[in-house]
């Protein structure tokens, strides 16, 4: 292996009226191979030098948006752009509210049911931005039953004269 002399410093000194010249000289071992580039790291991930990664600008866009996203590239310990969440999800619009991706409604067939029949339902899931299922109605209201006078059905909201005697 082969050493290189590196003179660090000459130094003029005179002492007593006479020139001396010092010098230092140290030995240096060859240059190493250069050190590999440094890694970046977003989110839970490692980037390695040169890689990518897409990022976006929020978690979360809302129902009928888009993830706004970029994509960043390590570059020695150094990753490009800003954006900073490693994921996003769009929320779902279901009859005026926001539903998260992942959470489920109750919905109805239809809004409202005769007495005598009972409310149809199922259950949607927000999956990124569109909901499952196809019922329409975030609520059903059964109709209120009829009255019976005698041997009569008076419809809900409906009157009957009636007398204290059947005779006069």
């Amino acid at each position: 292996m082969l050493e290189r002399v590196l003179i660090v410093a000459i130094n003029k000194m005179i002492h007593l009226g006479v020139l001396v010249l010092l010098s230092l000289a140290v030995c240096v071992p060859p240059l190493q191979a250069a050190l590999a580039p440094a890694s970046c790291t977003f989110g839970n991930q490692t980037v390695a030098h040169g890689d990518s990664v897409t990022a976006y600008q929020g978690e979360l866009a809302m129902s009928g948006q888009t993830c706004v996203s970029e994509t960043r590239t390590c570059n020695n310990g150094t990753l490009s752009g800003s954006y900073r969440f490693d994921s996003c999800r769009v929320a779902c619009n279901f009859n005026g509210y926001m539903i998260l991706p992942g959470d489920n409604v109750t919905a109805y067939q239809s809004d409202s049911v005769p007495y005598d029949q009972h409310c149809e339902s199922e259950s949607r899931t927000c999956d990124n931005g569109t909901m499952t299922g196809s019922y329409r109605y975030d609520s059903c209201t059964v109709g209120p039953a009829p009255c019976r006078y005698r041997d009569q059905i008076v419809a809900h909201g409906r009157s009957v004269t009636t007398y204290q005697s059947d005779s006069v």
